[in-house]
């Protein structure tokens, strides 16, 4: 079994929305009976030894958070200010996931991990097997793009895709649904909030 990494800062993305939800997703009871955002720091806390939470949401539960200078800009904002934290801790990228990917699991992100293993200032994404369209939102972004991400996040195109897709990059497939996630309740099996 691999070991949990100390070069990457894990993040769990919750910037979003949630207009189509009509509630924080965070909030959702993922079927294995924990919260989603629960389920979304346990995956990546068994990959990465510093967790945080990037954006907003109503978390009662003290998760250490990067909260975005500029609210509802786009994941492009929470990735370089991540990427910028974990530059000033000393470590050498970001490992980025979503927390609305409710068949995401930590064996897909030790994948990621591993291939970024063999070339550290490399661009990894996640993609789908049945046609290896990346998923930037989870992806691990080396710290040599600090500067290209927070030129990225204050400009007036912040299309992650359309910036990796620019760059070399590599690609861990991984089977379609552990790529889906949810933006209206009847998405997920028993999606409802925790109160």
């Amino acid at each position: 079994m691999s070991m949990v990494n100390r070069d990457l800062l894990g993040i769990v993305l919750c910037g979003g929305r949630s207009s189509r939800m009509g509630m924080d997703k965070g909030k959702l009871l993922h079927p294995n009976g924990v919260t989603f955002l629960e389920h979304a720091k346990q995956r990546i806390g068994e990959v990465c030894e510093l967790v945080f939470m990037s954006g907003h949401t109503d978390d009662e539960t003290n998760f250490p958070t990067l909260a975005d200078p500029v609210t509802f800009r786009g994941p492009a904002t929470g990735v370089a200010m991540a990427v910028d934290f974990a530059a000033g801790q000393g470590l050498a990228g970001c490992l980025v996931t979503p927390v609305d990917m409710p068949n995401l699991t930590s064996h897909h992100l030790r994948k990621l991990v591993d291939c970024w293993q063999h070339s550290r200032s490399e661009l990894v994404c996640l993609a789908s097997e049945c046609d290896n369209r990346i998923e930037p939102l989870v992806s691990i972004y080396p710290v040599c793009f600090r500067d290209e991400l927070s030129e990225l996040a204050e400009s007036e195109h912040r299309s992650l895709s359309r910036w990796i897709n620019a760059r070399k990059h590599a690609i861990v497939t991984v089977p379609p649904a552990a790529c889906k996630n949810v933006n209206t309740p009847d998405e997920i099996p028993n999606s409802r909030r925790r109160d």
